[in-house]
């Protein structure tokens, strides 16, 4: 039973790691978009490991000189935001960040989502004015939380500095905000298009609303720029071969373990 246990167990978690890969490689080209990478753990470690014999070695739990494991098993999908390049577009309402930092828009149900995507645009609202949005029409929002509004003259005049703060000819609208949250990679949870929520307990911190210059590790806006992704494809195709290798052992120790149990069924004393 071991063996189907620790099987199937990677069985699973070998297809995963392949819907993980497959989407990483049909998301190559999508603007903003993080790669994912799989994180896994053996079972038993993972179901007990707040009671660890041997915490110096991966929190290990099980008893003081075995090291055998359950099998596997896939514990999370996480972001990696290292190494997205900044691609000019020549489009003013582009926006990129070039360092660490997040844009903000507001979802429909009102909650905060961050994102990496930047390309905008202008979209009519009431009383003449346009407001900026994202793809999804949801909008950026400024450094106080709130929707970019204009006129649609000014809208024409749009520069953004380094620091988010929009200008309108010589007239100052309000700044983008440029939003950051600790260890983005673990603390960000994909919510569909793009966008990422933080994860309970999370609270993004807006870096540049206040007066005068902005030093940020956090990066600068780009305008007229995008970020586009960082999928590595000769990593991802490695990857999704060592994914289908790891799937066919697998499938062959459960086939060979059906084997053996048909045989142990049909032994005789």
């Amino acid at each position: 039973m071991q063996s189907y246990l620790s099987s199937s167990s990677a069985l699973t978690a070998s297809l995963n790691w392949l819907d993980t890969t497959a989407n990483n490689i049909a998301n190559q080209s999508t603007t903003g978009y993080a790669a994912q990478a799989g994180s896994f753990a053996d079972t038993l470690t993972q179901a007990l490991n707040q009671n660890a014999t041997a915490p110096g070695i991966a929190n290990r739990v099980t008893a003081p000189g075995w090291w055998g494991g359950t099998g596997v098993m896939a514990t999370a999908t996480l972001q990696d935001f290292a190494g997205m390049p900044v691609i000019p577009t020549g489009v003013p309402t582009d926006l990129a960040i070039s360092g660490t930092g997040f844009f903000e828009v507001r979802q429909p149900d009102g909650s905060i989502a961050l994102t990496k995507d930047g390309h905008f645009s202008f979209s009519p609202v009431q009383n003449g004015n346009v407001m900026l949005v994202n793809q999804n029409g949801n909008p950026v929002l400024d450094t106080a939380g709130k929707p970019i509004v204009t006129s649609g003259q000014n809208a024409a005049s749009m520069k953004v500095l380094p620091d988010g703060q929009i200008r309108y000819g010589t007239t100052l609208g309000p700044k983008i905000a440029i939003a950051t949250v600790p260890v983005p990679d673990v603390t960000l949870n994909l919510a569909g298009n793009n966008l990422y929520t933080p994860a309970p307990g999370t609270t993004p911190a807006v870096v540049n609303g206040g007066i005068g210059t902005y030093n940020s590790v956090a990066g600068q806006v780009v305008q007229g720029s995008l970020v586009g992704s960082n999928v590595n494809l000769s990593a991802e195709m490695a990857d999704m071969i060592q994914a289908q290798e790891m799937y066919d052992v697998n499938s062959q120790a459960i086939a060979d373990t059906d084997k053996m149990a048909q045989s142990a069924v049909g032994f005789k004393p």
